[in-house]
């Protein structure tokens, strides 16, 4: 439930900005699971912003290379009441800032504030407020938008490192496949060659028992043939017989 703002004790007020703070904390970790990109941890983080800080206007910039890019366009929504010379100030000095709104409404208390978020001692986010209710940006406050933004700001930093490696995984997926497909084809390759190579081997053999066969088949008609002749009673034509038999 909606907790309000209590603004006649500033201890109270600042109590309430705890508690709404561990609201907002709590709602973003319990919708931590649904969420489906970077895009929409952002935009719950301003919609709680709004709704649990009664925030009027929020701007979320985020550090890209050497300037800070306005995540949902939201300066062009605001009429260029958030500045980009003030962020790069908020992230210079690392502290968070305020500013009057403007100098021509008659509500004072219309103020801007910067938040600086750090990750790995560097600001990369810095979450820009505008609200009626400046008298509640105070160090508590901008802690507690801190503690906020620096959570949503690691939750997205993790999803996009997850859809990273899930891209990656995928296209590993991919690439094994491939590769599996052709290492069926390489090992299917290799077993015909393995079979023909057997095929050969197997008639090679059958071949030279062939020609084996057949040469004794030769000598032994040749042999019958030089013993046949030797049997021949003439003593010249024996003894030559069977030196060539020899």
């Amino acid at each position: 439930m909606e907790r309000q703002f209590t603004v006649n004790n500033l201890d109270q007020c600042e109590q309430n900005i705890k508690l709404r703070a561990f609201d907002v904390l709590l709602q973003l970790s319990a919708q931590l699971p649904s969420f489906p990109d970077v895009n929409s941890i952002y935009a719950s983080l301003t919609n709680y912003l709004h709704a649990y800080f009664q925030i009027e206007e929020i701007a979320l910039f985020e550090k890209t290379k050497n300037t800070f890019t306005d995540i949902h366009n939201s300066v062009k929504k605001t009429h260029n009441l958030f500045l980009l010379d003030q962020v790069f100030e908020t992230a210079k000095t690392g502290k968070f800032l305020i500013q009057k709104a403007d100098t021509t409404t008659v509500n004072e208390e219309r103020c801007l504030l910067y938040v600086p978020i750090t990750k790995d001692k560097e600001v990369t986010f810095v979450i820009a407020l505008l609200s009626d209710k400046g008298h509640i940006y105070n160090n508590h406050f901008a802690d507690a938008i801190n503690l906020i933004g620096s959570t949503a700001h690691v939750y997205a930093y993790k999803k996009a490192k997850t859809i990273r490696l899930e891209k990656e995984r995928d296209v590993l997926s991919v690439d094994l496949s491939k590769q599996y497909k052709q290492l069926d084809l390489a090992i299917e390759a290799l077993s015909e060659q393995s079979s023909e190579i057997k095929r050969q081997e197997h008639k090679k053999n059958e071949l030279t028992q062939e020609i084996h066969h057949r040469v004794n088949n030769n000598l032994q008609i040749i042999s019958s043939l030089i013993n046949l002749y030797a049997s021949d009673n003439l003593k010249s034509s024996k003894k030559a017989l069977i030196e060539v038999q020899k």
